[in-house]
């Protein structure tokens, strides 16, 4: 899990979050976390056909963009302890700065996942 988070994970100021196009691994995720009670919420961020501009440069998403998020004070904590992240700058970004994971800055959830994701946009 922690690697998963490590791969396609992010960090905010206002909780954890994990974005895919693949509707059953965002399912196994929260399968996983529920087990850990981690109660997280999962959303469409971007839906598919939608223009988003990176960096100035506009793209059309191929897919939805789903995306897990784990908000509340006491899952934020139980994730920090329970699996948290591998890689130091998302570790200082967690909320609170903890973390077996640490702590969290400031990213959005559709910045972060568009950045990690150009392979699911194409190029206008």
């Amino acid at each position: 899990m922690r690697g998963t988070f490590d791969a396609e994970g992010f960090a905010t100021k206002s909780g954890v979050g994990f974005s895919n196009t693949n509707r059953e691994i965002i399912r196994s995720v929260v399968r996983l976390l529920r087990r850990m009670r981690i109660n997280p919420r999962v959303r469409v961020i971007i839906r598919k056909g939608e223009r988003v501009k990176i960096r100035g440069k506009t793209y059309k998403a191929n897919h939805d963009v789903l995306c897990v998020l784990i908000s509340r004070k006491e899952d934020i904590e139980r994730f920090s302890r329970l699996v948290g992240f591998t890689i130091s700058r998302k570790r200082e970004k967690l909320p609170g700065g903890r973390n077996n994971g640490d702590s969290l800055g400031t990213s959005d959830a559709r910045s972060a996942d568009l950045n990690h994701h150009p392979t699911f946009l194409e190029s206008n």
